[in-house]
């Protein structure tokens, strides 16, 4: 997933996603998978183009250094999922 300020394309922030792919509808993460909240338990629909859910990465980036203005990369996205609090185990391969 990719995310970048409107005015500044080239100042990309990335999360890179290693999990399994349905060869029919494609990325769970882009379809939406259901996932246990950790301590709760309870489940709620992830989709990376949720706005929600979306939101969450930006304040996450922005809270490990991405300003904005220079180029960031995440490359265990399902890590960063899992300190937003979901049980990532099923996306897994």
């Amino acid at each position: 997933m990719n995310i970048s300020p409107k005015e500044l394309k080239n100042n990309i922030c990335s999360f890179l996603f290693d999990t399994w792919d349905d060869p029919i509808a494609g990325s769970p993460l882009f379809v939406g998978i259901s996932l246990n909240e950790l301590g709760s338990g309870h489940l709620d629909t992830i989709n990376l183009q949720h706005p929600r859910l979306v939101r969450q990465f930006i304040m996450y980036a922005l809270d490990h250094g991405w300003t904005g203005a220079q180029r960031i990369t995440f490359p265990d996205g399902l890590e960063v999922i899992q300190r937003l609090g979901y049980d990532v185990s099923l996306l897994k391969k």
